[in-house]
């Protein structure tokens, strides 16, 4: 019983060493007695680990999720994560402060999670550090999409994130060339404020292929205010009318 808690508690909190996940833990000593828990010890989770068999939280999990309905299960295998950053200006007053070229200041990044609205990431910056700088050191969790703006864009982190069998849905940079191939068929146009003009499979054109080697998707999103973009996925399975309504999502992050 104690390990099955603790292990939960590590997915709730994102521990990513045991020496997090006893600190995080043994931090929280008033909820124990609730639990019917007591306190962690690194060494005895460790040998726990190494000694139990896996089986028998795996089938705890199975008999759980069978007992979930349709709807939850579909909800629980869509991991959300949106990233974006926003400067803080500290103008000439801060003399340390370094400058972009548009402000002096610095810059907050933030991976936020929509479903359990909090942010799972959270770093602040110089404000003349890159965007995509910082992207790459967020840790990939597999089958999550990421949705996020193209100054995050980066070949490697692309790659990275389809290695993991993870998503990205984002803005290509104007110097990305692209080369169409196959135009997909749109069944469903329409989404809340915006309308899916076109759909189709690409890849980066002539020798810059082999920096994003994966299958992608461009899709030319018209919004109800008449502007028009194109946002760029890995993902190849989700209705281009869903893809245009992630993205659509990650101006949540600003609220």
């Amino acid at each position: 019983w104690d390990h099955l808690m603790v292990l939960i508690y590590a997915q709730l909190s994102g521990a990513d060493s045991l020496r997090s996940l006893e600190a995080g833990w043994n931090a929280n000593s008033q909820h124990h007695y609730h639990l019917g828990s007591d306190v962690l010890r690194r060494s005895t989770l460790s040998d726990a680990g190494r000694r139990r068999p896996v089986a028998v939280f795996a089938d705890v999990f199975g008999l759980l999720a069978g007992q979930l309905d349709r709807q939850t299960r579909r909800e629980g295998t869509a991991m959300l994560r949106l990233i974006d950053s926003t400067p803080i200006p500290l103008g000439k007053a801060c003399a340390w402060a370094k400058s972009n070229g548009r402000i002096r200041g610095m810059k907050m990044h933030v991976v936020y999670d929509p479903d359990s609205d909090c942010p799972r990431v959270l770093d602040i910056t110089d404000a003349n550090v890159n965007d995509a700088q910082i992207g790459r050191t967020i840790t990939i969790e597999t089958g999550a999409t990421y949705v996020f703006d193209k100054g995050y864009c980066h070949y490697g982190w692309g790659t990275a994130v389809a290695s993991a069998k993870a998503f990205f849905v984002t803005r290509p940079k104007s110097n990305m060339g692209l080369k169409v191939g196959r135009r997909r068929r749109l069944i469903d146009t329409q989404g809340d404020g915006f309308s899916v003009l076109e759909d189709a499979e690409v890849s980066l054109a002539s020798k810059t292929n082999c920096k994003l080697p994966i299958a992608l998707r461009h899709l030319t999103v018209k919004r109800q205010d008449g502007d028009t973009i194109t946002l760029l996925t890995n993902d190849l399975e989700r209705p281009a009318v869903e893809i245009a309504a992630l993205y659509k999502g990650r101006w949540q992050i600003e609220l």
